[in-house]
């Protein structure tokens, strides 16, 4: 007796009569690239629930279920010689693969630095395609039939020196992202910044120069690439060098990095262990969902979460969250579990977090501060500001993640929509600009006319003036 509705996407399940169970599977087909959750909640019911409002979305009682589906990486970062080849350190190559049963075309994606969202730059605009298993061979080149830089292997596209710097012996992180801006892969995430391991694999200073090998196609982190050794290698370089390298071809076994034996000192009294502490492991300083889940979409969906590191149980009775613009909140008797996390809305904290930019704070029942982030600006309506990888105790901040409540941080696939509705009826416009630039904007007949592409982009490069044609009628109801 079940029907299903495609319009509403409500399921009809019948009586289900006392002690009597019924089941529905559901079955979901992923469109785009990085993570879903699939969200399911009893909508309508004739009878009472004490622990439950069945259709008031909420996620925190009885009546409702979700599961989180990842999309399978359609091609990856696989190889990159960021030291060059034996004949110039000019002479890079960057190698993409294709794990899927299906070809892949790549025109109009790009592979970017630090980021697919506002704060990256773009590096390389690539084009064609990868065929399923295959791989694809990019070679930085003079012109773009200059194929010296591999020079017995046919690159799939050359990007031109004069354009494309050199990658920086010093380390980078590269991106690689769908012509919707929508993120793919990384390379060199975990590791950028460490002066002393700036690259996780390869080598630039060796001779000759050995490439970053990818092992896997799994979630990217230092421990999948390793260095090509030379025992299994491919191709030669612009002098007849042969190449440290797999351009082209399946990577070789590889071999991890050697660390740096470090000694020990004995004279020096070891520091002191960190108390177990929780950190502020999330922001979402501007909403465009009802993330606290009270039928409104507002400033009151902001959160701040909290994660607990250690191996222990911590108490956060008498813990604070607070701005250096005064507001504070000092956080209820919640005791969190091992790696457990706690979200505090603005709706509960009455903490309202500047689109402009603000410095959140974390200290104990005592004042001490034991953590502190400062975001810059909040650009994009549901971009939150998390660590990457999740959880990680140092510095690692990223301002384009998908907002992900109670959940690990990730700035793959994107932010709910709300039921029945196309767009958030939040204004994109700041909470910083002034109230009558806000009036006007966003407010009755201005509603989403603004456009922060003639600000960010345009940056004064020209100005549109328009032709007087006349006074029009105007009429507001």
């Amino acid at each position: 007796g079940q029907t299903y509705n495609k319009t509403n996407g409500i399921w009809t399940v019948g009586t289900v009569l006392n002690g009597e169970s019924k089941y529905l599977d559901i079955t979901t087909k992923l469109t785009s690239y990085g993570i879903r959750t699939n969200y399911a909640q009893v909508w309508k019911s004739d009878q009472s629930d004490p622990n439950s409002d069945p259709g008031d979305d909420s996620t925190i009682e009885d009546d409702d279920d979700s599961a989180i589906i990842t999309s399978k990486r359609t091609v990856i970062l696989n190889e990159i010689a960021w030291g060059g080849t034996g004949a110039s350190s000019e002479d890079e190559w960057i190698e993409l693969y294709n794990p899927s049963d299906s070809s892949i075309t790549i025109t109009g994606w790009k592979i970017r630095k630090n980021s697919c969202g506002s704060s990256g730059t773009d590096y390389i605009s690539l084009s064609g395609s990868v065929s399923k298993g295959g791989y694809f061979l990019l070679e930085r080149g003079s012109t773009t039939t200059d194929n010296t830089t591999v020079s017995n292997v046919s690159a799939n596209q050359i990007y031109l020196a004069a354009s494309v710097p050199a990658l920086l012996d010093t380390g980078e992180t590269l991106y690689l992202c769908d012509n919707f801006g929508n993120f793919i892969d990384t390379a060199n995430l975990e590791g950028f910044g460490n002066p002393s391991n700036p690259w996780p694999a390869g080598s630039g200073s060796t001779s000759p120069p050995r490439s970053m090998e990818r092992q896997g196609t799994s979630e990217e982190e230092d421990d999948v690439w390793v260095s090509n050794t030379g025992t299994l290698k491919n191709g030669e370089d612009a002098s007849g060098n042969d190449i440290y390298g797999t351009p082209g071809r399946s990577n070789s076994t590889g071999s991890a990095p050697t660390p740096t034996p470090t000694a020990i000192p004995t004279s020096t009294v070891p520091p002191a262990p960190i108390p177990p502490r929780p950190i502020i492991n999330e922001i979402l300083a501007r909403p465009g969902f009802d993330w606290n889940q009270d039928g409104e979409m507002n400033v009151f969906d902001e959160f701040i979460e909290i994660k607990n590191l250690t191996a222990v149980a911590i108490s956060l009775k008498g813990w604070k969250l607070s701005t250096v613009d005064g507001s504070s909140f000092t956080l209820p008797d919640v005791t969190l579990a091992p790696n457990e996390r706690v979200v505090f809305y603005g709706k509960e904290t009455n903490i309202l977090l500047s689109d402009g930019g603000e410095t959140v704070r974390l200290s104990n029942s005592s004042g001490k501060i034991y953590d502190a982030f400062t975001y810059d600006i909040a650009r994009t309506e549901d971009r939150s500001f998390c660590r990457l990888p999740d959880g990680n105790p140092g510095n690692s901040w990223f301002d384009d993640c998908i907002p992900t409540p109670k959940l690990a941080n990730t700035r793959e696939g994107k932010s709910p929509i709300a039921p029945d509705e196309e767009m958030s009826p939040v204004c994109n416009l700041p909470d910083t600009v002034p109230l009558a630039f806000f009036i006007a904007e966003c407010n009755g007949y201005g509603a989403n006319i603004w456009d922060p592409y003639y600000w960010d982009m345009l940056s004064g490069a020209f100005k549109i003036w328009i032709e007087d044609k006349g006074k029009w009628n105007t009429f507001i109801e």
